[in-house]
């Protein structure tokens, strides 16, 4: 009898433990996919000159975004899309340098619009990391708060 009962009790564990996992995956399953948009910034695109027709280094920081995007836990609900229309969110991003001769200070300014193309956030860091994050909780406040997802082409066609 004490057998029966293990066996009953670890089925009845089993199922607990199944069901939370099922729940959390279709929880997970329910959350709306959140697009972002990330442009190249035209102020930090490589300069054209030379024989190459291109001349010093870029300062675009599009990628690292788009990987911090893909990293953080804080963004662990949004997708990075490379079609604007498609994006819910919009992620600017201006990288200006300050201080002697530009290298003692950078200032990341970060700038978040919804579909509609209204400002929803700002800040300035001196990590493209912690902007991202900063990004990412305010896009997070956003949808958690109840706002409509527009896509940017959906806003566009609406004129």
């Amino acid at each position: 009898m004490g057998d029966n009962v293990k066996t009953i009790v670890s089925f009845v564990i089993l199922g607990i433990v199944a069901s939370g996992v099922l729940g959390v995956r279709a929880a997970a399953q329910d959350a709306p996919v959140v697009r972002v948009f990330v442009p190249t910034s035209e102020a930090n695109r490589v300069s054209g000159g030379g024989d190459a027709g291109i001349s010093g280094g870029s300062n675009d920081q599009t990628v690292e975004i788009m990987k911090n995007l893909t990293e953080r836990k804080e963004c662990s609900r949004l997708r990075v899309t490379n079609r604007r229309s498609r994006a819910h969110f919009l992620i600017e991003m201006d990288r200006s340098e300050g201080g002697f001769f530009g290298v003692a200070s950078r200032d990341n300014k970060i700038a978040v619009f919804d579909g509609w193309g209204d400002l929803i956030f700002t800040n300035s860091t001196r990590s493209v990391g912690n902007a991202v994050k900063d990004a990412c909780n305010a896009i997070r406040e956003e949808v958690d708060g109840g706002a409509e997802l527009v896509t940017v082409g959906e806003a566009e066609a609406e004129g």
